[in-house]
């Protein structure tokens, strides 16, 4: 480009400079370029390069320094280019320079022109035209778009021209018209009329730099220009529209934003810090504070040195982001809540907060600010445009937008009927669900109700998009299957297989550690495993030889040891599961459990005074504060109990050295005294030691006799070569998962993870693995945040800031389902209320409903509505229900059906298809087990409601069939509306009087907390994973069970029946926990509460308690207290 052409600028320059190392240097000559610094050096970039390529210059001038500074500091207009090797032209333009939204040029008449010069066939080359353009009309400055935009001078003839590089673009203005809606209507464009090469033809144009504020825009033909031009105008009509969708969560936002930062006023100073016990999981730390606080357990909060007054004085969004940059902080949890403005606290870290003292603690707004910057950056992206998939914006506001289908593809291809309908062919309804999904040009709307057949109808779309995305190239990655919460995330993803092959979830819970090989790769490396055992089943026999032989081995190198308790139970443990694990004989698991049961030991605990101990030193502070004291008192204690014999000197000679030391050194070693500290504290921890006799010894000697015996009794075969190669693939396998994991991950079609964790780093690094080599560096951003379909399962429980999120990622489809009469999504009442108080200044009564309404409404149902106005309008079908339901028995189902879906919901299976056995409740379908209302409920500190002797009939249930032949291969679900009634049911299952039998194994075992025991909570029995699930309603969607417990809890006598009956008005919450039975739902609960006139508020308990006393066959009701 000739800098002469260039017109209307205000200042120019020329630059002497030195490159720092010239063989390096790729810059051509005359080039355009742009400046960067760090720190005090300089270096420049060609800006057309994709590479991130800069190179260092020396400045000969100083004069030359303050110019380039101004450049960069102030965000000038700038051109500049490498002249030569020596000197760099620099050319300033005026900031109030014309600038326009989008520069359109008409895509085809450009191709014409270009086809004659390039033998690329017309479908390739339209890739590259927009590169092309930006190459070489387009000039990037400071972040900037800029194009140099010519008028034929001393002419009344219209004639334009864009300046490139080395080129011209002559452009003639055209009017054009076009019918739409019976209308005449017209518009103005510019068309291609020829390239040439920079000559003297240029100075025939007065040029002006123009800023493009978006984009230049290409279009096919007039109508698609017309849509865009019509697109903007209705987008920024809504941009100004106080009421329309987006707005009102916008200001949802920014009020939840400013509680956030109104957390901040909470913050306190710690006036000190001490340790008060030492578990195996870490330290807990005292904290006393120097005024009142409103913090509760559970809490995370934050330890700073930085005071957080001035982010409270200073209200801004630039003042906390600089304060929260490169923020040094300690991150703990509230254990509980003490007397005296004092916490107990658990850290994250590994840190010791004794030196926190005259630190700040407050709420952490590190989790908040993350997630509301995704929400806000989703939202914003999908407001202004900005996202793949055009007119998202119009399509939630429930605007017209013209559209065509994406496709006419078939529902079933042979192979997706073969691998996920193998027995029965898809229901009409079934079909029709998935080829909506797959042919709508923008959003479908499915409605799962339950036991729909939701998550196969999910697999099929997938796997069919999976399909037709092979016939292009580069599947992986190229779904997102998402949903609201890691839970609802892992169940929709442990029952979907694409192309064979498990989906990958990304992301973790707070507070957990991640796997290196997730839950879903081990559920699908074992299903291989164990179809090659069924295959080959010679190689299992191997397989658990090797296996038992590495136990007993272990064992014999360290006879002559003196194992502990925790040694022996891990024993015992391995051979329990290895026998489960490899299903040997009854008689064998039998034989362990009865040598568990024998199993016994004795505790002992070190009677010493810790409490000088907790004291020791770990900084100059602390030693400066007393330290010398704790060090010399530490010693002390440790010598008294050696006297004493309470402890052994050999186990503490290393620590009596350690503290001696540093009473005579000049230099203290902080770490090794914290090291030493730690180490005391551990070893001074209750111990238990399991064998102090010879009794025990010998019972030892017996059990591994018994062990001994076990493995003779293995058959032993030669192997040939050939089955020696089967075990050593069997061995890669199971032994090698991460390389096994590696190499599904390069076919993996679907990614899953939360709507918030779509934008979190591990997805985007896997997205980015799955892109390496594949497209080119200028759209590898973008691309590692974009997919061409976005599934959202569970879609009625997203909050819309969430569930934006994903929806902005999505190129082609977004497929939401869900069941909006199921349970809603959670949303602030106190942000709710504020909102409405605010309308109702501005607008009135009818406002503030509005707003209500638009809250607690889910967006899944928002959005069916808007889909159901479009096919109306293009004809294009966008929603459906899945109608026939295939868990239930056909009674409940009807239930169901008539008083959550108005009827509409139908039966898949006969009565003849149910076959209940439990004792005493043969072939019976619902149930109600009445407890008196001389029981009533209570209620504990957090308002949370129980009622015991409901807690314990239903622990007494669970263990009367739990453990019956009956029950073999089916499960069992418990749900409360309570979360106190769910830890009365962990306590009762924890309860040894509440087994029906001797020597049957507690279902739930208390140690720190109460949980569920192995063998139950991973259940070995064919065709479930887990024998027993205990929570509330939200931990059961989505979910089902053979058989349901459903705890009533209330009983009371009040008058209002909202307070008389809490969660169980709630007709979602209800819908979700009487569907969740595929045989048999049981109730407990006080029937007397139900007495009297029908109200609709609890019609539908009234209803269920009708039909289990008066349907003699499939229900029943019975008195047990």
């Amino acid at each position: 480009m000739r800098f002469e052409e260039l017109k209307g600028y205000i200042e120019q320059k020329v630059i002497d400079i030195d490159f720092i190392e010239k063989e390096k240097m790729n810059i051509k000559i005359d080039y355009l370029i742009g400046f960067l610094k760090f720190g005090e050096k300089y270096y420049i970039k060609d800006i057309r390069n994709e590479k991130k390529e800069y190179f260092q210059i020396s400045l000969k001038k100083n004069n030359d320094r303050v110019f380039i500074d101004e450049l960069i500091d102030r965000k000038k207009t700038y051109l500049a280019k490498l002249t030569d090797m020596e000197t760099i032209e620099v050319i300033v333009y005026n900031e109030e320079e014309m600038s326009i939204n989008n520069f359109s040029i008409f895509r085809n008449e450009y191709l014409k022109i270009k086809k004659n010069k390039n033998s690329k066939k017309y479908k390739e080359l339209k890739k590259y035209i927009e590169r092309d353009i930006e190459k070489n009309y387009v000039f990037k400055s400071q972040g900037m778009s800029y194009i140099f935009f010519g008028k034929l001078k001393d002419s009344e003839k219209e004639e334009y021209s864009l300046l490139g590089i080395n080129s011209i673009l002559t452009l003639e203005r055209k009017e054009m018209s076009f019918i739409k809606d019976n209308k005449t209507k017209f518009i103005e464009a510019f068309s291609v009329v020829k390239e040439e090469r920079i000559n003297n033809n240029s100075e025939k144009y007065n040029y002006t730099l123009i800023k493009i504020k978006e984009n230049i825009k290409f279009t096919e033909d007039i109508l698609e220009y017309m849509e865009d031009m019509e697109i903007k105008a209705r987008i920024n009509q809504l941009k100004n529209d106080s009421s329309s969708y987006l707005k009102i969560w916008e200001k949802y936002a920014d009020i939840e934003k400013k509680i956030l930062r109104e957390n901040l006023n909470t913050y306190c100073k710690i006036n000190d810090v001490k340790i008060v016990k030492y578990e195996d999981d870490g330290f807990f730390f005292e904290i006393q504070l120097d005024k009142k606080h409103s913090f509760e357990k559970g809490d995370t909060l934050i330890i700073i040195k930085k005071d957080p007054k001035i982010l409270i004085e200073n209200d801004s969004e630039e003042m906390e982001k600089d304060f929260f940059d490169n923020l040094d902080y300690t991150e703990v949890f509230i254990e509980k809540t003490l007397k005296n403005n004092s916490i107990l606290v658990g850290c994250k870290q590994e840190k010791d907060l004794e030196e926190e003292k005259d630190s700040y603690i407050f709420y952490s707004m590190k989790g908040g600010k993350t997630v509301n910057d995704r929400r806000e950056k989703a939202r914003k992206l999908i407001t202004d445009n900005k996202t793949p998939m055009r007119e998202l914006n119009l399509i939630i506001e429930g605007k017209k937008v013209t559209k065509e289908k994406a496709g006419n593809y078939e529902a079933l291809s042979i192979q997706t009927k073969e691998s996920l309908f193998p027995k029965y062919e898809p229901t009409e309804n079934q079909k029709e669900a998935i080829q909506i999904a797959l042919n709508t040009p923008d959003i479908a709307i499915i409605q799962g109700p339950p036991g729909t057949g939701k998550t196969t109808v999910i697999t099929a779309i997938l796997q069919r998009l999976s399909e037709e995305r092979k016939e292009v190239g580069n599947i992986s990655g190229n779904n997102l299957l998402t949903s609201f919460q890691h839970d609802a995330v892992n169940n929709a993803l442990s029952r979907i297989k694409i192309l064979g092959l498990p989906a990958e979830k990304y992301g973790i819970k707070a507070g957990m550690q991640e796997e290196l090989v997730n839950k879903n790769f081990k559920n699908y490396m074992n299903k291989v495993i164990n179809i090659y055992y069924e295959e080959n089943p010679e190689l299992k026999r191997e397989s658990e030889e090797k296996e038992l032989r590495e136990i007993y081995n272990d064992y014999t190198n360290r006879i002559r040891e003196s194992l502990d308790e925790i040694e022996i139970k891990n024993l015992i443990r391995k051979l329990k599961f290895f026998s489960r694990k490899y299903q040997l004989t009854k008689e064998i698991l039998e034989e362990l459990e009865r040598i568990e049961d024998d199993y016994r030991g004795v505790s002992r605990t070190c009677f010493v005074d810790k409490s000088y101990f907790y004291k020791i030193p770990i900084s100059e502070n602390m030693f400066v504060d007393n330290g010398r004291y704790f060090v010399e008192k530490s010693i002390e204690k440790i010598e008294e109990a050696i006297k004493d014999k309470e402890i052994q000197a050999s186990n503490f000679v290393e620590e009596l050295k350690i503290l001696k030391n540093s009473l005579v050194e000049n230099k203290i070693n902080f770490s090794l005294l914290k090291g030493c500290k730690i180490s005391i504290l551990s070893k001074l921890t209750p111990v238990e030691y399991p064998f102090m006799d010879k009794a025990f010894n010998q019972k030892i000697a017996e059990i591994f006799e018994k062990i001994s015996s076990i493995i003779n009794n293995i058959v032993r075969e030669n192997k040939n070569f050939k089955e020696r190669i089967k075990l050593k693939y069997l061995d890669e396998l199971e032994n090698n998962p991460l390389r096994v994991r590696d190499t599904i991950r390069e076919y993996i079609t679907t990614f899953g993870a939360t709507c918030q964790q779509t934008q979190g780093k591990e997805i985007l690094n896997a997205k980015r693995r799955t892109l390496e080599n594949k497209i080119n560096n200028g759209k590898f951003y973008d691309e590692t945040r974009t997919y061409e379909n976005v599934l959202i399962d569970e879609a009625a429980r997203s909050n819309p800031p969430d569930l934006l999120i994903p929806m902005s990622m999505a190129k082609r489809r977004i497929i939401l389902v869900g069941d909006h009469k199921q349970l809603p999504h959670l949303i602030d009442e106190n942000i709710l209320e504020y909102l409405k108080d605010e309308e109702k200044k501005n607008g009135g009564k009818d406002v503030k409903s509005y707003i209500e309404e638009q809250i607690k409404e889910s967006m899944f149902e928002y959005l069916k509505k808007s889909c159901e106005k479009l096919e109306k309008y293009d004809g294009i079908k966008r929603v459906i229900m899945l109608n026939r339901q295939y868990r239930m028995h056909p009674k409940m189902g009807a239930f169901v059906s008539n008083h959550f879906y108005e009827g509409k919901l139908e039966n898949g299976l006969e009565e003849d298809k149910f076959d209940n056995r439990l004792k005493d409740l043969e072939r019976k379908a619902f149930a109600w087990f009445d407890i008196s209302n001389k029981y009533q409920e209570k209620k504990k500190n957090n308002n949370s409601f129980y009622r015991n002797i409901e807690a314990k009939e239903i622990a007494k249930f669970i263990y009367k069939h739990i453990d019956s032949e009956e029950a073999k291969g089916k499960n069992f679900g418990i749900i409360t509306f309570y979360s106190s009634q769910k830890d009365e049911i962990l306590k009762e299952l924890a309860n040894e009087e509440n087994k029906a039998y001797k020597g049957q194994e507690l279902i739930v075992i208390k140690e720190n907390n109460y949980a569920i025991n192995d063998k139950y909570k991973l259940s070995n029995e064919e065709g479930i994973n887990e024998k027993i699930r205990i929570g509330s309603v939200d931990a059961f969607q989505g979910m089902e069970f053979n058989f349901v417990c459903l705890s009533m809890v209330r009983s009371n006598n009040e008058k209002n029946i909202r307070k008389k009956f809490g969660f169980l008005t709630n007709r979602n919450r209800l819908c979700v926990a009487m569907s969740r039975q595929k045989e048999l739902l049981v109730v407990f609960g006080d029937s007397k509460m139900l007495e009297g006139e029908k109200h609709t508020d609890i019609e539908v308990l009234q209803e269920y308690l009708k039909m289990c006393k008066e349907d003699g066959e499939y229900g029943k009701f019975e008195s047990i207290l």
